[in-house]
Order: C-alpha cells, then structure tokens, then sequence
C-alpha cells in the first residue's frame, strides 16, 4: 500500500527491484517476520531454541561453541546484532537457515510478503531464497514441489538448490535437474520406468494425454538441453548457461510436470 508521504510526492517510492542490496525496510521487515514467528514464539521450546542457535553459532558463523554466550538476553543480542550488521546476501543466509530450521509455510508466507512489498528480487520457495520475482513462475514451482512426493519433485528441489545457492549458483546442473524432472514425471505417468524420453512422449500422444504440437515442441526441448552449452552430455563448446537460462528451465520444467500430473490425474478420474 502506498503510505500518505509516497501519494503526496515528498518520499519516492521504491521502484528498483532488490537484486545486489537489502535496504533498512527490507532487512527489517524480514527481522521482524522471524523474530515474531521464531525467536518470540511460545510454541518453539526451549530445546528448539537452543539447537537453533546452537547450528547458527556453529554452522553459519563459524564461532567455537565455547564461545556461544550462555544468557538467551546476550545470545539473542548477539544473533541480532549479526543480523543487521551482515551484508545483504549474509543477512538472506541467516534467514534462510532459520526457515530451513522451522520449516513453516506460514513463516515462508510471511517472509515472501515482505520480499514482495520491498521489491525483492528474490521468493522463498522450499525454504529456500530464490532470484525469481515473477509470481506465476513462482507459483509454478511451488506447486510442482508441493506435488505427490516423487522422483520429479525430487529433481525439481535439486535444480532449485543449484539455483539458489547465492555463492556458487550452478546453472548447468539445475538445468539438468530439472530436464530430469520431465523426465522422471514422463516415466511415472506412462508406468514405464525405462522409457525414453521420446518413447514417453509418444506414449503420452497415443493415450490421448499429450497433443501432437506440444510432443514436438517438447522433444526440441529435450534437443536443446541434450546439445546446448553440454548441459546433459559432455561439454560441447565454452560458453556456460546463464541465470536466464536456468530459470527459464526451472519454470517450463515446474509447469509441465504439474501438466502432466493433472492430465494423469483427469484421466483417473471416472
């Protein structure tokens, strides 16, 4: 919502996404999304608590546990003080290891509503932070991975690791992951675990699941993942897939696997 001061013209409203930086509003709206669900919640116990803190003073700031204040006051001063003093891609790997450590969807919620009201460039999507700010490719995703568990998901969750990773992203192995989930799905639905890609698609076309235009298009797709940049065989040339390219891989992947279950599924259907 645009506050009085933004509709009269006296302070600017963001209007650059949040790709490289994290401004003081979004630092501190995602701070009070954890602190209010997390840090200041009754239902997380005591125990909870501590090994939360516990693998953050260990595992992400890398500090002997000897050295981990004793008070809950100092300790979460401490975590705090971090926090807000970090750079903007340490402050997303502090949030991110506490979502992984809640595992909440409703706290997933709340941090996407404040990546989205800051013009983030980035969503949570399996706990994870992702460059992605179009909301129907996240959507796309979120919903192939809240699918019935499966190989397919699970390639999808790989490729949206290999994505997400902020200090090494691999985007030729997400690529691969998620070309790996088509063809995962493709098995399941036609009951054949060794079927071919091409062979599946057939399949799919003769049971009446899949229209003979989008076989095609799909087995070009397959084409170019086999031969562009070397992302499923050996590498055929020197020049790396990019963000763009995985992305674009992770959302068409995401969204014909969910296609394809649902056709499944309204097939089974009396």
């Amino acid at each position: 919502m645009v506050n009085f001061s933004e509709r009269i013209g006296l302070v600017a409203p963001r209007s650059i996404v949040q790709l490289d930086h994290m401004d003081t509003p979004l630092a501190t709206g995602l701070w009070n999304v954890i602190y209010t669900d997390v840090f200041n919640q009754d239902g997380f116990g005591d125990w909870e608590m501590t090994r939360l803190c516990s693998s953050l003073w260990q595992e992400l700031f890398m500090e002997p546990i000897d050295q981990m204040p004793g008070g809950w006051a100092t300790l979460f001063q401490s975590i705090r003080h971090r926090y807000f003093k970090a750079s903007w891609n340490r402050k997303y790997d502090i949030l991110e290891h506490v979502a992984l450590f809640k595992d909440s969807d409703l706290l997933q919620d709340r941090l996407n509503v404040q990546l989205e009201r800051h013009l983030s460039g980035y969503r949570m999507i399996g706990r994870r932070f992702v460059p992605i700010a179009d909301p129907i490719e996240v959507d796309e995703i979120e919903v192939a991975l809240a699918g019935m568990a499966g190989t397919a998901s699970t390639h999808l969750a790989a490729a949206l690791k290999h994505l997400a990773d902020r200090n090494a992203p691999d985007f030729r192995n997400s690529m691969k992951e998620s070309i790996s989930a088509v063809e995962a799905q493709i098995k399941e639905a036609t009951g054949n675990p060794s079927a071919s890609f091409t062979d599946g698609l057939r399949l799919l076309d003769q049971l009446g699941q899949l229209h003979p235009a989008m076989r095609a298009g799909l087995d070009k797709f397959y084409a170019y993942s086999s031969d562009a940049h070397g992302i499923r065989h050996a590498m055929k040339d020197q020049t790396a897939p990019d963000f763009a390219d995985a992305k674009l891989f992770l959302t068409l992947c995401s969204a014909f696997v969910n296609h394809l279950r649902l056709k499944v599924a309204q097939t089974a259907t009396p």
